[in-house]
């Protein structure tokens, strides 16, 4: 494809007026997470008496044990997007090397092996595995929490997917007149399709980051997730925990809530508009 026609390509998607709400948004959370922070050291320090309301000196109240919520939340979208970005990277990194080598090695004993693990692992239960596991395991660091949703929860659906693309692309002509050229097979793998799938990698990467962020906070309303740090879901859980909804301190989940939210929908959105786009363009 020209140069100039991708360019326009690029900016005709890049002009949506949602992408860039969508952006703007996500954007605008990751500052806060990592500005905020950094301003406010300790979330967990009782600054205040129990249960107040918002007010000019505490944005957002204080818990039930007088921490300011708004640190709470502050470190909660920085540690959060920290979760969901390793677990996506690992992720990721597993789905685009099982899917590449099984597709494109589809006749030989590896591929067929690892289209097997691939089915096997679509088979299990995901989210529940997880839960166990990390029931199981006492103490559970936030980097601990990301491994174990990239390697179980975050892999299996886009690795079957990047399989089918891996495999419409082994069969174009440049592909065969690599392998006839004598050329490795890994090296044809990773550095004449990878390329190729790279936009939809990206994609997939940018979903699987917003289901991370997700299902850490999922397993930290249930008391399961990091025990060393604020999330978001620890946010959830606390507010669960001491009966928040019962003594109607709502600024204590409402807000929590919606920061978790406007997190994840901003990054679900961001795949989903420019597949629809792309889908225009070809039309």
């Amino acid at each position: 494809m020209p140069v100039y026609i991708r360019s326009r390509m690029i900016m005709y998607i890049v002009k949506d007026i949602y992408l860039i709400i969508a952006l703007s948004i996500f954007i605008s959370l990751v500052l806060l997470g990592i500005i905020g922070s950094s301003m406010i050291r300790n979330p967990l320090r009782i600054i205040g008496g129990r249960l107040e309301p918002p007010s000019s000196k505490h944005l957002l109240g204080t818990d039930s044990l007088g921490r300011d919520i708004f640190a709470q939340i502050v470190h909660g979208i920085k540690n959060s997007i920290a979760v969901g970005l390793l677990a996506a990277v690992i992720g990721i990194s597993i789905a685009l090397t099982l899917g590449l080598l099984s597709g494109f090695l589809k006749a030989t004993m590896l591929g067929m092996l690892l289209n097997a693990l691939i089915d096997i692992f679509l088979l299990i239960p995901g989210l529940p595995l997880l839960l166990l596991l990390s029931a199981i395991i006492r103490i559970r660091s936030m980097i601990l929490v990301a491994t174990l949703i990239g390697t179980i929860f975050a892999w299996p659906a886009p690795s079957r997917a990047i399989r089918a693309l891996a495999l419409t692309l082994s069969e174009r002509e440049f592909i065969s007149l690599a392998k006839i050229s004598g050329k490795n097979t890994f090296d044809i793998a990773f550095k004449e399709i990878t390329p190729l799938m790279a936009p939809y990698v990206l994609l997939q990467f940018t979903a699987m980051y917003a289901s991370a962020i997700f299902s850490e906070a999922g397993i930290s309303l249930l008391g399961l997730g990091p025990t060393n740090v604020v999330t978001l879901g620890w946010v959830l859980n606390q507010a669960l925990v001491m009966n928040a909804f019962v003594v109607r301190a709502w600024w204590w989940f409402i807000p929590a809530g919606a920061m978790l939210s406007l997190l994840v929908l901003s990054l679900y959105s961001i795949p989903l508009i420019v597949s629809r786009k792309l889908q225009l363009l070809r039309v």
